[in-house]
């Protein structure tokens, strides 16, 4: 078998309930598209390593970060 789709239907009495299984969820999947990991999602490897370090800046003065 190479594929298996399934599919649950929750339903919330609140909506903090739900946001905590959401938040949850994300949680527990973060790292799982990571280019270490994707020969487990799709069974193959990175194609090149980039050596390259990598800068996070602002593509203009107007874009200001923010933290949540």
């Amino acid at each position: 078998m190479r594929q298996v789709e399934t599919s649950r239907t929750l339903v919330f009495d609140a909506p903090r309930h739900a946001r905590g299984f959401f938040e949850a969820l994300v949680t527990d999947n973060l790292d799982i598209g990571r280019p270490e990991l994707i020969e487990l999602v799709f069974r193959r490897g990175q194609r090149h390593v980039d050596r390259r370090p990598v800068s996070s800046r602002p593509r203009s003065s107007a874009t200001a970060p923010t933290s949540r």
